[in-house]
């Protein structure tokens, strides 16, 4: 059994907002940022060191019998649990911390994506995409900045070398010297957005869920398109620019490998 106590290594006051670290941080560091923008506390961490992720593929199907019918005769599940895969990644850990540090801190983080729901409900599988995301991936962060309501700064760990916690406190402090050299103003960011798919296509596919939903194979079903731009700028000053734009109270940035990111 592994084990993991986090604890804070130091407490600033006065520290750059999560926006500019996020911008400030190196290149192939896959970053993830929970951001709260309304008094709540923000999460940026970074350099994970274990990562879970995959995509789903259908089961190969086999005959049913005569009397099975409906979506499951027709839409195998998928071959891999992703919940389960995850589960499998944190058996052999446990995490604890101090009373008084916040629940927010190092831990696996990631996401689901919406085709994880074939894993547990028959319906019609999609067309792969072209994003290179996987459809989840989670990822563990021993180290993570938190910043507080009142904006203090808190970097905590769940490291248990001094000679890591020491060299990860000198990384933070150059990240944040960095991040305050860079200054809060940014040129406005203008992209121009054009569809991936022509509109006759796309009511091609209004026309196939609204035949699978009078058949029964769907009672809903959330159509989404794709949308491109290039060059426009990174994807951190994308999202730091709609963060600026549109404050929320819950919003998160993620990079993955292969240059991806959500």
């Amino acid at each position: 059994m592994r084990r993991f106590h986090v604890r804070a290594l130091e407490s600033m006051v006065q520290a750059p907002d999560p926006l500019a670290c996020l911008r400030a941080l190196p290149a192939e560091t896959h970053p993830i940022l929970l951001l709260d923008q309304t008094g709540g506390r923000s999460l940026l961490a970074w350099n994970p060191d274990a990562r879970r992720e995959g995509r789903l593929t259908p089961q190969t199907q086999r005959a049913e019998p005569a009397a099975r019918s409906g979506p499951q005769s027709r839409w195998p599940l998928a071959q891999t649990d992703p919940a389960q895969e995850l589960e499998q990644a944190w058996t052999e850990e446990c995490w604890s911390r101090a009373a008084e540090l916040p629940e927010l801190g190092p831990a696996w983080f990631g996401w689901f994506g919406a085709s994880c729901a074939h894993a547990y409900e028959p319906f019609p599988w999609g067309l792969p995409d072209a994003t290179q995301l996987p459809d989840w991936s989670f990822a563990r962060y021993p180290r993570a900045l938190v910043w507080e309501a009142d904006r203090s700064l808190l970097l905590l760990s769940a490291e248990d070398s001094e000679e890591g916690n020491h060299a990860w406190r000198e990384e933070v402090r150059t990240l944040l010297g960095r991040a305050a050299g860079a200054g809060a103003t940014h040129p406005p960011i203008r992209v121009r957005l054009q569809p991936e798919q022509s509109q006759a296509r796309y009511l091609e596919a209004v026309s196939q869920l609204r035949a699978w939903i009078g058949q029964g194979e769907l009672f809903q079903a959330n159509l989404s398109h794709a949308l491109s731009a290039e060059g426009a700028a990174s994807p951190r000053e994308l999202f730091a620019a709609l963060a600026s734009a549109q404050p929320t109270a819950h919003a998160a940035y993620w990079e993955g490998k292969e240059g991806t990111a959500l």
